[in-house]
Formats: C-alpha cells, sequence, structure tokens
C-alpha cells in the first residue's frame, strides 16, 4: 500500500478575489494567512506528507514540514497542479 499524501493546491492567482493582496497570502484574523491555515490543518491531520502545489504566488512563510513543488503550467488551470501533485507522488510515494 502506498503512503497517503495530503495536497494543498495554491497555483491559482486568485483574481477573483479583490483584496490587497493574492488570495492565499490574506491574512486572517488570527495573523494566519488562507494559505498558512490550510498548511497547518493539512499538517496537524498527520495523514502523510504535506504537498503544496505552487504557481502563482511563490510562499515563503510555511513550516519546514510543508513540501512546495512548482507548477509551471499553472495557468492553464487547475488540473495541471493535480496533475504536478501526482506526478510528484508517484516520484516519492
Amino acid at each position: 500500500m502506498g503512503t497517503t499524501v495530503a495536497v494543498v493546491l495554491a497555483g491559482g492567482a486568485g483574481t477573483r478575489y479583490d483584496g490587497p493582496t493574492p488570495k492565499l497570502l490574506a491574512p486572517l484574523p488570527d495573523g494566519s494567512t488562507v494559505l498558512g491555515r490550510a498548511v497547518a490543518t493539512a499538517l496537524d491531520a498527520a495523514i502523510g506528507p504535506v504537498l503544496v502545489v505552487t504557481g502563482a504566488v511563490s510562499p515563503t512563510d510555511l513550516p519546514a514540514a510543508a513540501r512546495l513543488v512548482a507548477n509551471p503550467d499553472w495557468a492553464a488551470g487547475q488540473a495541471t497542479s493535480l496533475r504536478t501533485a501526482v506526478a510528484w507522488a508517484g516520484e516519492e510515494g
């Protein structure tokens, strides 16, 4: 049986979000960001490695336990981020 991987899709530009930052970097009341909260929740679940697929935004404040992989084709749609995650899991898992 393979390893379960938690995947956080963070490749989009968040163009429909009307805020002062990209949506993924939007601050939450507790001082975290939307992306930071998603990653922390995935890590807290402790189901396996946490992979963050990036694209338009390159986050710098994520926990060291999160593994980042860039999707160079992020602008072509969410499916490309899913393919990036599956490819990574196939290589690492």
